[in-house]
């Protein structure tokens, strides 16, 4: 008995989809560590800046004064 083509399409579909999910899955999870090692990263380097300018600013006062 042969299969129409939509339960073939849809079976060669699961098919596929059994197979990239786990890839899928890696694939969101790294991007999500590097996303959060991207908001680190920059968190780090904001506040670095903050401080800096606000201790030259500071700075700058006290020699202006």
């Amino acid at each position: 008995m042969r299969q129409s083509a939509y339960v073939r399409s849809k079976s060669f579909w699961a098919m596929v989809y059994r197979r990239i999910k786990p890839l899928l899955r890696k694939n969101l999870y790294e991007k999500k560590k590097i996303r959060e090692i991207h908001f680190k990263i920059s968190r780090f380097i904001v506040t670095f800046a903050y401080e800096e300018f606000f201790e030259g600013y500071a700075m700058r006062r006290r020699m202006m004064q």
